[in-house]
């Protein structure tokens, strides 16, 4: 699942034996530190996993100040802020007070670029964000029954794949989802009209659902998942791109029928398929004629990357490592203007939280090559892609042979 591997690990893997109502129960998973239940496993009837949803559960509110900022516009007119103070403990040192000025829609959390305030509507900051409805699990018998769990639940919104004993599949979210007033777009707004408001949460019944779809198959990988009207429902939190989940959908698509084995070679698979048209660009675009003349320590990255057809996420392949590297490096590049100037808008922006949208508009951008876009100092593309491939080189021979 989408939580990384560290030591001591997140996950921790253990089983669950007990009788309730004198019936026995065996539920074999993982844990997370802190919850106790089985987060992700099976029961025997069901078995049940998670990747991250990515969908939209928060929203920025432009407050509508009065002249001294005390007060703020609501749709029952002018109210006054309230006040509260977090004690933050720190390791040797004496806690310090946070003081934070609330709004009837939640936290004030700064000013934008004009010096309008603004608060944050979060679904963890409402009751709604946590329980253990999620222990009903344990105790399903069918994809429906869990469905209706799910969409109960008090847990961070989370794409839930499920199936049962009887051969049902299912996917649904688990975890609360927001019912706006209307689609509110991805920008903030002021919800002092009214028009723009959150009704309560998404009842059962309202829940995104997929169930036994005609294909038989079913796959996420944090990547937006449904259209139409659920995706309305979800809204785009920041997806992460597709290319994972077409390779899981192709394996898929692959076999008609599964065991333990071809299910875990879908899972390994290190095939770089998304970095193939990269690999592809450098030779063609970046690795000429031209720049081997002035570069002629690049011939041995030329080899490597024409040797390497298969280009897999792998520790030994330096080939996967190069493309990885360059398309990084050209990204943070052609956008360095972009971030600059929104970095003096906002201090904490980062081009990290929106790494996955910048993909479409790089490779249109570095294939398209149109000069009014070119902002940084080069004088050409080709000269922007040669400088970012000579970073890229350079960073990764600091210490070692390029072939290490």
């Amino acid at each position: 699942m989408h939580l990384g591997i560290r030591v001591p690990n997140t996950w921790f893997r253990a089983s669950f034996n007990y009788k309730f109502n004198n019936e026995e129960y065996t539920v074999t998973g993982v844990t997370l530190p802190g919850a106790p239940l089985i987060v992700a496993g099976s029961n025997g009837s069901i078995a049940w996993g998670f990747t991250n949803s990515y969908g939209d559960f928060s929203d920025v509110i432009e407050l509508v100040t009065n002249e001294d900022k005390s007060q703020y516009l609501t749709p029952e007119g002018f109210k006054p802020f309230s006040e509260t103070t977090q004690m933050i403990a720190v390791n040797g040192e004496p806690a310090k007070e946070l003081k934070i000025r609330e709004t009837i829609w939640g936290p004030v959390i700064g000013e934008n670029a004009q010096g309008m305030l603004q608060a944050y509507r979060w679904v963890a900051h409402d009751v709604n964000a946590v329980n253990l409805t999620a222990l009903g699990l344990e105790k399903a018998k069918s994809v429906k029954q869990a469905f209706d769990i799910a969409a109960r639940s008090g847990i961070p919104s989370q794409n839930m794949m499920v199936g049962d004993t009887q051969g049902n599949i299912g996917w649904t979210i688990m975890g609360p989802i927001p019912k706006r007033t209307q689609v509110f777009g991805d920008t903030p707004k002021d919800w002092s009209t009214g028009e723009f408001a959150w009704e309560g949460y998404l009842t059962p019944e309202e829940y995104p659902r997929v169930y036994n779809p005609e294909d038989n198959r079913l796959w996420t990988g944090n990547s937006r998942v449904v259209g139409g009207d659920m995706f309305e429902k979800l809204g785009n939190g920041g997806y992460a791109l597709g290319a994972r989940s077409k390779q899981i959908k192709q394996g898929l698509f692959a076999r008609e029928t599964f065991d333990e084995q071809s299910l875990l070679a879908i899972a390994l698979d290190d095939k770089a398929t998304f970095l193939k048209p990269w690999q592809d660009f450098i030779l063609s675009q970046v690795i000429t004629d031209k720049t081997l003349r002035n570069h002629p320590n690049w011939q041995r990255a030329k080899g490597i990357l024409e040797a390497d057809n298969a280009l897999t996420a792998s520790t030994d392949s330096v080939a996967y490592r190069i493309v990885r590297n360059f398309r990084y490096q050209l990204r943070d590049d052609v956008f360095s203007l972009l971030e600059e100037n929104l970095t003096n808008l906002e201090d904490d922006f980062s081009l990290h939280h929106i790494r996955h949208q910048l993909e479409v508009p790089l490779w249109q951008l570095v294939n398209k090559q149109p000069d009014n876009f070119l902002w940084l100092p080069e004088e050409s593309w080709s000269t922007v892609f040669e400088v970012a491939f000579e970073k890229t080189l350079t960073a990764m021979t600091e210490n070692q042979s390029l072939e290490d």
